[in-house]
């Protein structure tokens, strides 16, 4: 009965199906709540990319012209350490941020897939479960690096005067 309904003789999900209109109370929130997701990997993205940038151009500004000399109790090689770390925890946040947008749309797609394929509504639901527990991962692993990249470089930075 399903493959009849729902799927064409070349086993290709039936486009009347996956085409035809959904009705907004099945899926207007779940749609808010999508967009509020992409928003807070962008920010996050930009945050991580943000931190980057500014190290790169403070390295240029603060390291490039730096005299020991004048600075007799700094150690050069843990401001060197702390640098390279910080910017290894804005790339990491970087990567977790983009692994939870794509989670978090490909959440999405189950979701929608879901509300107009009913047979295969468990499924789908079970699938968009399973990726909305990696992008809780991801953000919480986002943050955090964030977070700790961004104590890096005030400890770097501030360690310098």
């Amino acid at each position: 009965m399903y493959k009849q309904k729902y799927l064409t003789e070349k086993n290709e999900l039936n486009p009347e199906i996956m085409y035809s209109p959904a009705e907004d109370k099945y899926y207007k929130s779940e749609i808010e709540i999508f967009d509020r997701w992409q928003s807070f990997s962008a920010e996050l993205l930009r945050l991580s990319l943000l931190g980057i940038a500014i190290f790169g151009f403070l390295y240029q500004k603060i390291f490039v012209d730096f005299d020991p000399a004048k600075y007799p109790n700094v150690s050069v090689s843990t401001i060197n350490w702390l640098s390279k770390a910080s910017v290894l925890c804005f790339a990491f946040a970087t990567v977790c941020a983009l692994i939870y947008r794509y989670g978090s749309t490909e959440a999405m797609t189950h979701f929608l897939r879901g509300v107009k394929n009913f047979p295969e509504r468990s499924q789908e639901l079970r699938e968009r479960n399973w990726w909305l527990k990696r992008c809780l991962i991801f953000k919480i692993l986002a943050a955090v690096s964030l977070g700790v990249g961004a104590g890096l470089s005030a400890t770097a930075i501030f360690g310098l005067f």
